[in-house]
């Protein structure tokens, strides 16, 4: 057993992502994971996070929708249709 906080920590300040993500995930702390891609840019994993966790945590589709319809310096449009046709699908 080992103290899953004093993990987290010790990955962050190691930036150690995969051990970052596996405890994001196992603490169900989705929208940390999402902020993570985020901060990364990394659109694709933004979309798969929100397939993945969306049914858990629905607020994720809708800060993906904030994220990509504030990038200016991309172009989000694939991903905005999309993350709405997963809302409209899901309801």
């Amino acid at each position: 057993t080992y103290d899953m906080n004093l993990a987290l920590v010790i990955c962050q300040l190691h930036q150690f992502k995969a051990g970052m993500l596996y405890l994001y995930e196992k603490n169900n702390m989705y929208q940390r994971i999402l902020q993570y891609y985020m901060e990364n840019n990394d659109h694709w994993s933004i979309y798969e996070t929100c397939k993945r966790f969306g049914t858990q945590d629905p607020n994720l589709w809708i800060l993906s929708l904030q994220y990509f319809s504030k990038r200016e310096d991309y172009n989000c449009k694939q991903h905005i249709m999309n993350i709405l046709d997963e809302i409209e699908k899901y309801n």
